[in-house]
């Protein structure tokens, strides 16, 4: 069941109080590669980034920091699942699967966005 911030809003919807560093990846809205992307824009800025699904969604965002450890980038710090209610049509609420994934820079991070930023340049000047 949401739980209402100390403002009254739940939680999930509480946009300010919502960490900087978190990323709802979506199932429908963008490419998993854009979610990539995204959170590599992310920790040129940040440590940690916390990857989040909910329901359809929690497949993309494993499939984001798979590929993004799989390349190196990142190391999965922690990884949390829950089950969230969200209401239905109906009297009673439906629960959805959420997965939170937190990832930290790896040691090569900084070196392989160095090249991917090189191989850009090299393509762009002709």
């Amino acid at each position: 069941m949401r739980r209402p911030t100390d403002n009254g809003i739940p939680a999930t919807l509480d946009t300010e109080n919502r960490p900087k560093n978190r990323i709802q990846v979506s199932r429908e809205a963008k490419s998993v590669s854009f979610f990539v992307n995204l959170t590599k824009k992310f920790l040129q800025a940040e440590d940690e980034v916390e990857l989040s699904g909910l329901g359809l969604a929690v497949t993309p965002a494993v499939t984001v920091a798979e590929i993004l450890k799989n390349r190196e980038y990142v190391v999965i710090k922690k990884i949390r699942t829950s089950l969230e209610e969200r209401p239905g049509e109906r009297r009673w609420a439906i629960p959805k699967a959420r997965i939170q994934i937190w990832v930290a820079k790896s040691d090569k991070f900084h070196q392989l966005i160095a090249r991917e930023q090189e191989a850009l340049q090299s393509q762009t000047v002709v």
